[in-house]
């Protein structure tokens, strides 16, 4: 038999309820979704085949788990950049760094609001953050447990929000300074600039040389041709030649300058001595 001894009213003047799971989470010593869990992960041992392995190409590998967890390092950083979080925006923070701890399989919804008062004690100590905001996430992260998808657009998602990046960075509204110290919530402009970067370094660990160099080495640039008094046309007919050093006397030159011309014909012009 139960009895209420006492009754809170929210704002909208009604009893506030809360969950069976929820006064679970609280009050119980062992969660029973901890218990089939546990059952859950001993059927899946069992039931564990080997499959061949090794990466089919040169590809660097996606991990959704890896990325979910970077993008909570991200958050972090960008609370870290504004020298903490600011009164209003705590409970945004909380509730995604959260998001992305459960989509990254750091923990799981046995463990979320143990997480959740460690997460909002890295943004103030002092914080007390209402609980039962995170039920919507608590019942998507049981979801995701349990193996469940969301159909949108005709594909599939997780029931935990993966959202775009420039979701998340309008969202927050972080800037281009902010995103040069971020690793993920970049935008689509600073990744393709990162990209660049990345090849060209790359290029130049293979021996390559930027441009500004190549083109400064360029025959374009450089115009042998004219050191020898011939068309860019008789030069390559030529074979080439180098300009002689500067300590060759003028009779070598004109020399030189006479077998090139008859080498091109007259007709390109010759040497103009």
């Amino acid at each position: 038999m139960c009895r209420v001894v006492h009754v809170e009213h929210g704002q909208d003047g009604q009893p506030v309820r809360y969950g069976f799971e929820y006064l679970a989470e609280m009050l119980l010593p062992v969660a029973r979704w901890d218990i089939e869990q546990q059952r859950r992960d001993r059927a899946e041992r069992r039931q564990l085949k080997l499959v061949p392995g090794g990466k089919a190409d040169n590809l660097r590998g996606f991990s959704g788990r890896q990325l979910a967890w970077d993008r909570l390092e991200d958050l972090r950083k960008l609370g870290e950049l504004r020298g903490g979080v600011r009164e209003g925006e705590r409970m945004q923070h909380l509730f995604w760094r959260l998001n992305f701890l459960l989509l990254s399989g750091a923990t799981h919804s046995g463990q979320m609001y143990h997480e959740a008062a460690a997460l909002a004690g890295e943004l103030d100590p002092a914080w007390s953050y209402r609980s039962k905001e995170l039920m919507t996430l608590y019942a998507k992260a049981k979801a995701y447990e349990a193996g469940e998808k969301v159909t949108l657009g005709g594909r599939e998602f997780a029931p935990l929000y993966t959202p775009k990046n420039d979701t998340l960075i309008s969202l927050f509204q972080i800037t281009d300074d902010e995103q040069r110290k971020l690793r993920t919530l970049i935008s689509a402009g600073m990744a393709a600039e990162r990209h660049r970067e990345r090849e060209a370094a790359r290029r130049r660990a293979a021996g390559a040389v930027d441009r500004q160099t190549y083109e400064s080495r360029s025959l374009s640039r450089q115009k042998p041709w004219e050191a020898l008094g011939m068309s860019r046309a008789s030069w390559y007919r030529a074979g080439k030649p180098t300009v002689p050093d500067s300590e060759t006397g003028s009779c070598v030159l004109q020399a030189l300058a006479g077998d090139l011309a008859s080498i091109a014909g007259s007709d390109e012009g010759g040497y103009d001595a």
